[in-house]
């Protein structure tokens, strides 16, 4: 599936949109498009789909790549307004991981 067919299908609960998206972005296949639909996602009402946001964004960020200039102050706000420790862990870790200074 693209990332339109994705967005677009009603069928996919949010968990599984952000699940796919989150499978296209560590294969490489990723546009910066993707990473705002998961950034988006990272507001969303239920745990999984945070959570499942979270650890999409957090391989992006240990990837270390130049996106990480936006991401990472993106993932820092993200940070301060979840209420989850458990998912501030997963962007905390990363963003450690990646060497950003």
């Amino acid at each position: 599936m693209n990332l339109v067919e994705i967005i677009d299908d009603k069928q996919l609960k949010p968990r599984e949109k952000t699940e796919l998206l989150s499978k296209q972005l560590l294969e490489g296949n990723a546009s910066i498009d993707q990473m705002i639909t998961l950034a988006f996602c990272a507001k969303d009402s239920g745990t999984v789909v945070r959570w499942s946001a979270a650890f999409a964004l957090g391989q992006i960020i240990k990837l270390n790549t130049l996106r990480n200039k936006e991401l990472i102050p993106a993932a820092e706000i993200i940070i301060n307004r979840e209420e989850k420790n458990s998912i501030k862990k997963i962007y905390t870790e990363a963003i450690k991981k990646s060497n950003f200074p």
